[in-house]
């Protein structure tokens, strides 16, 4: 299975709160699926970083294999 976000197995719609936790039903290859989740912690305010933090090391090595590493990225 992929990451792919139009992949609907992994669809975030159709969810619905229980007694138990959720279940979501989905339509996966032409089978009705029930999927049954247990939320086990939750923090309801968790505070993502935006960035990842980076050593001087790390940033003289990205600075020296940037144009073999980066040449991708500026095709597409």
């Amino acid at each position: 299975m992929s990451l792919d976000g139009a992949d609907p197995g992994w669809s975030v719609d159709g969810f619905e709160p229980g007694p138990e936790g959720l279940t979501q039903d989905l339509l996966i290859n032409g089978r009705t699926v029930l999927r049954r989740y247990t939320v086990d912690t939750l923090f309801p305010h968790f505070p993502f970083a935006i960035a990842t933090p980076i050593t001087d090391t790390g940033r003289q090595w990205l600075a020296q294999e940037a144009g073999p590493l980066l040449a991708q990225s500026r095709n597409c």
